[in-house]
C-alpha cells in the first residue's frame, strides 16, 4: 500500500511535468500546488523506490549519481530537487494523490498566476481570482503591500487565504495597482472568443490550457 501510494504521486511527477511544464522557464506554476504533507513519513523504501525511479525511469537518468545518500530525506520534494537534473530540469515534483485528483479536477487556491524569475506574468487562469481582479499576461510585479517584490513574499501572500493583497505592477510601462484576495477556487482551462480584425475578417481564437478530463466538453 504504501508502495501503490508513493507510486502514484511519484508517477503523477513525471506525467505532468509533460502537460505543465514543457515550454516553459517560469519560477511558479499556477497548475501546480505546494508540495509535501509534512507527515514525516518518508521511510526507506519509499526513498529507495524514488531513487531508483529516477535511475531507470527519469528522462535525464544518465546524469544521475550512481551512489547517493537518501537517508536523511524526510519529504519526497527536497531528494527530488537534489537528484534531478538541474541544467535542464525546472518542472520535476511530487504530488500526493490528493493534489494530483485536485489538479486534474482544476481545483487549488492561490491567486491564480505564473510568473518568470523578474516578477512578469505569464500566465492567468481562467476564472481565477487573478483574472476576476485584471490581472494580464505581461504585467510586471513590482510590490506587494507597498513592499518590493520576492518570490518569498509572494508566496507568503499566496498563502494567506481571504486576505486582500495590494498589487503594484508596471503594464507596458505605466504603473497599476489592483488588489487581488487570495482563495480556493475551480479553474477553466479552455476559452474562446471570436475576434475582427481591421480589415473585417472574422478569426476564431481558442485557448487551451490543459489537457484534463474537464477540457474535453
Amino acid at each position: 500500500m504504501i508502495r501503490s501510494k508513493l507510486r502514484h504521486y511519484l508517477l503523477s511527477l513525471f506525467f505532468i511535468l509533460l502537460l505543465t511544464g514543457c515550454g516553459s522557464n517560469s519560477s511558479k506554476s499556477p497548475f501546480i500546488p505546494p508540495v509535501g504533507n509534512g507527515s514525516g513519513t518518508f521511510n526507506e523504501q519509499e526513498k529507495s523506490y524514488l531513487y531508483n525511479l529516477f535511475l531507470t525511469e527519469y528522462y535525464w537518468n544518465d546524469h544521475i549519481p550512481q551512489n547517493f545518500d537518501y537517508s536523511s530525506y524526510t519529504e519526497p520534494q527536497p531528494m527530488i530537487d537534489d537528484l534531478k537534473y538541474a541544467t535542464l530540469d525546472r518542472w520535476s515534483f511530487a504530488l500526493t494523490r490528493q493534489q494530483y485528483d485536485d489538479m486534474l479536477s482544476q481545483k487549488t487556491a492561490g491567486f491564480g498566476f505564473g510568473y518568470l524569475d523578474d516578477f512578469t506574468i505569464y500566465t492567468v487562469l481562467i476564472d481565477s481570482p487573478a483574472e476576476k481582479a485584471g490581472l494580464m499576461r505581461g504585467d510586471i510585479i513590482v510590490t506587494i503591500n507597498d513592499q518590493p517584490v520576492t518570490a518569498a513574499l509572494l508566496s507568503e501572500v499566496s498563502g494567506n487565504l481571504g486576505q486582500p493583497a495590494r498589487f503594484g505592477l508596471e503594464r507596458n510601462g505605466n504603473p497599476l495597482n489592483l488588489t487581488i484576495t487570495a482563495q480556493e477556487y475551480n479553474y477553466k482551462v479552455t476559452s474562446y472568443r471570436v475576434v475582427q480584425s481591421n480589415e473585417g475578417k472574422r478569426v476564431g481564437y481558442l485557448r487551451f490550457d490543459e489537457f484534463t478530463d474537464n477540457a474535453t466538453d
